[in-house]
């Protein structure tokens, strides 16, 4: 059909029904559900009309919420396999990636968009020259990066709070101090 379709766009010229493929004008049939000398009477192309119709039908079955909803978790997968993206509900005392713009995404689940902490481009370049792998941690007062038993970064919770994304801080703050509660009494 695309080649048709090429066809056409290189002559500047529709094509006749002798032009075509007794397959392909059998199949054309079928698939439009009506006979090609009646596309071909209405001074329509043929090759066109079932090109229109397939990208009508590809749209609308892209527009549908349940492929929608596939096509975003096959790509959040493989992203999760192309960029090492590890899910988890609480980060405390977990090792994280710091990229090279300073920023630290903490992926919660795989349908929220992650929390970003801005560490900031000098935070990289510490965890860079460092043997350690950087480590997060919360306490009630906010959140800090740690390479080995040295903190490198520290930012307040009344400063998360405040940004875009503070309603979601707030709730991972409650999240990671519940569970460290339980852990232990000592905070």
């Amino acid at each position: 059909m695309y080649f048709y379709v090429k066809l056409e766009r290189e002559s500047r010229q529709r094509l006749e029904n002798n032009h075509y493929d007794p397959n392909f004008l059998v199949w054309a049939e079928q698939y439009l559900g009506e006979k090609p000398s009646e596309i071909f009477t209405r001074g329509h192309s043929l090759a066109e009309t079932v090109h229109r119709k397939i990208c009508e039908s590809m749209r609308a079955r892209h527009k549908r919420p349940e492929f929608q909803a596939r096509h975003a978790a096959k790509n959040r997968r493989l992203n999760e396999l192309r960029f090492g993206i590890t899910y988890a509900e609480c980060w405390h005392g977990r090792e994280v990636r710091i990229r090279s713009n300073g920023r630290v995404p903490l992926f919660i689940t795989n349908d929220r968009p992650a929390l970003i902490l801005v560490a900031g481009k000098s935070t990289y370049n510490l965890a860079q020259r460092s043997k350690h792998t950087p480590v997060i941690m919360f306490s009630k007062d906010g959140v800090s990066l740690k390479l080995g038993d040295q903190v490198v970064y520290r930012r307040a919770r009344e400063a998360l709070l405040r940004t875009k994304e503070g309603a979601d801080w707030n709730r991972q703050f409650e999240k990671e101090l519940q569970r460290n509660a339980r852990k232990s009494d000592v905070y």
